[in-house]
């Protein structure tokens, strides 16, 4: 993943917010993922949880730093 962080990266709201809300609608569920958040500023990229529910986007924790910023 680190060589593709910002070809994976897209804003909140987005396409893949939009496929989580979805699955938690139709299910009745409260989902939470991690997601390479672009930012709007340009070349920034933030290493995002999100929490989806039932009624759509609740919320977003911006991490400190990418997955890839130290071996692991």
């Amino acid at each position: 993943m680190q060589d593709e962080v910002y070809n994976l990266a897209e804003p909140i709201p987005g396409p893949s917010i939009k496929r989580v809300e979805k699955i938690a609608r139709e299910h009745g569920l409260h989902i939470i993922f991690g997601m390479p958040e672009e930012s709007a500023v340009k070349g920034v990229i933030h290493n995002t949880a999100v929490l989806v529910g039932p009624h759509g986007l609740i919320g977003r924790y911006r991490k400190i730093h990418l997955p890839t910023h130290t071996d692991f």
